[in-house]
């Protein structure tokens, strides 16, 4: 039951929203064919390109710099890495060394 409400379920929204473009579409076809496509315009001057006036340019180049950073007072030297907490303690290890000496490094 699942597989088909996943397969047809999910699918159909998209069928009928690509038939509603496609009704669209086709409306300002035919509206385009007929030359009854207007666009807003009253006048009939030209088209696009380029514009009459250039556009300033962006400030840029080495006639623009960058201001300098103030200086910064003086910090106090830190050494080491600064904590937040003081380190935790290991704990001591479990008595498990035999602290016999070993028959291989013993001298005779």
């Amino acid at each position: 039951m699942w597989f088909l409400w996943l397969f047809l379920g999910l699918k159909i929204p998209l069928i009928g929203l690509f038939y509603f473009i496609f009704k669209v579409m086709r409306a300002q076809d035919k509206v385009w064919e007929q030359g009854e496509f207007d666009a807003g315009q009253d006048d009939d001057s030209g088209g696009g390109g380029e514009p009459r006036v250039k556009p300033p340019t962006p400030p840029g180049g080495p006639g623009v710099r960058r201001r300098t950073p103030k200086p910064k007072p003086p910090q106090p030297a830190v050494r080491g890495v600064p904590m937040r907490r003081p380190p935790r303690r290991r704990p001591e290890p479990a008595r498990t060394h035999d602290p016999r000496p070993l028959p291989d490094r013993t001298v005779s």
